[in-house]
């Protein structure tokens, strides 16, 4: 298009920098200016052409796309950042699997759970990491809600502990399964509650009986 004239304070900065001609391009980042791309002859004046318009146009459009895109990433590294500390937060063991059981992270609670080490980028299977086998073993949960798309549900013991493990199918938007959710509950002191209760009822039983 045309060029737009300069206020008399821009003209009067440039003849004082020596400028004769200069054509530039405003490069817009969210409907607020950014900065601006431009071209100055200070040897002689210059008269642009409508190419030259148009090719300084595009390189500043081709700069507002790079921006936007690195904009988008940043708010997208942003957001799964944010995603990643609430995960972490959470005090319950959570893993997350793809539908063709790759294993895709893990909150700080299960790693502690399974007694596995975090490792960035890990890249080992989840039943060597957390489950501590060569192979996917037959009772796993996870593998038998990628096979039927329900909830399954065993029980699980770590050490001293003890888990109740729960897969759940995700599906997206067409009905597929696009992932699978296992999270522990810890129920240890609930299973040790009913040992003592047992223990109990049976030492009245027995003091019966003599």
């Amino acid at each position: 298009g045309e060029g737009v004239p300069l206020k008399s304070a821009t003209l009067e900065l440039l003849r004082r920098q020596g400028i004769q001609s200069i054509i530039a391009a405003g490069i817009w980042l969210d409907e607020e200016l950014w900065g601006f791309l431009g071209v100055d002859f200070v040897r002689s004046r210059r008269a642009f052409s409508e190419g030259d318009r148009n090719i300084i146009a595009a390189a500043a459009h081709i700069i507002e796309i790079y921006l936007e895109r690195r904009h988008g990433l940043e708010e997208l590294l942003q957001s799964e950042n944010e995603k990643r500390q609430i995960f972490d937060n959470i005090d319950t063991p959570i893993l997350l699997f793809d539908a063709d059981f790759n294993f895709i992270r893990a909150n700080r609670a299960a790693y502690r759970a399974y007694r596995a080490e975090e490792r960035a980028g890990e890249q080992r299977p989840c039943y060597e990491i957390f489950c501590k086998q060569s192979a996917v073993p037959d009772y796993c949960p996870v593998r038998k809600t990628i096979e039927t798309g329900t909830v399954h549900r065993r029980s699980l013991h770590v050490d001293n502990s003890d888990y109740i493990i729960v897969t759940k199918p995700i599906f997206d938007a067409d009905g597929k399964l696009a992932y699978v959710l296992e999270s522990a509950m810890d129920v240890s002191e609930l299973n040790a509650q009913q040992r003592r209760l047992q223990a109990a009822m049976e030492a009245a039983q027995a003091a019966d009986r003599t």
